[in-house]
């Protein structure tokens, strides 16, 4: 049997807040999830494709998170990281990798 959407996202929180050291509120780690989902599934050009990656970086703001959209993966779409962190092309999968 396959994990809960609250498990999920617990374990998503888990990996946030142990890649980043910042706690989000569940409702932004779901809107995370599900906005990676959405990206995974849809061409970065629909409607609903973009909408999540508006909504990813509202939240990313809100919490002084960087993001980096992958186009190209089928695994992952989206990676967040502390914002002196740093995200882009070269170094992305040294983010905390939002997937289910």
């Amino acid at each position: 049997m396959g994990l809960t959407a609250a498990e999920k996202d617990r374990r998503l929180f888990d990996r946030i807040y142990n890649g980043t050291g910042i706690m989000l509120r569940s409702w932004d780690v779901r809107t995370l999830r599900r906005a990676e989902l959405i990206l995974r599934r849809e061409s970065p050009y629909t409607h609903k494709a973009k909408l999540a990656l508006r909504r990813a970086y509202s939240v990313c703001r809100a919490y002084g998170l960087h993001w980096y959209y992958d186009d190209t993966s089928s695994q992952c779409a989206l990676y967040v990281a502390h914002e002196r962190q740093g995200l882009n092309d070269t170094n992305y999968t040294v983010g905390v990798p939002i997937s289910s």
